[in-house]
């Protein structure tokens, strides 16, 4: 991956988190977004968050379908790409799986 996609990721990383916790303090406490991922033609947006459980994780989902629009809207004021690319949510399990992980390390 290039420099200029890296860098473009992390940006799109960092202002999501910050309009999160700016705008939408209640509603996503739970959440963090782990990871970005733009394709090269801006078309599409990936935005992967992990939750620390399944109810937080249905609330989020059903977050990100309620404020997604609108979380496009502010995200596009603050970063300047020419074609702002539709925005996807999904779930990051490897939080979790890593979680999972430890706990069976620990207990051996």
């Amino acid at each position: 991956m290039s420099d200029r996609i890296t860098r473009r990721n992390e940006v799109m990383l960092k202002e999501l988190s910050s309009l999160l916790h700016k705008h939408f303090r209640d509603e996503s406490t739970l959440l963090t977004i782990t990871r970005v991922a733009i394709d090269d033609d801006l078309q599409h947006g990936r935005v992967f968050f992990s939750t620390p459980d399944e109810y937080s994780r249905d609330k989020a989902e059903q977050f990100f379908r309620a404020r997604g629009t609108r979380l496009k809207y502010l995200l596009s004021k603050r970063v300047p790409i020419r074609k702002f690319p539709e925005l996807h949510f999904y779930y990051d399990s490897s939080l979790g799986n890593e979680l999972r992980i430890n706990e069976i390390l620990d207990s051996l």
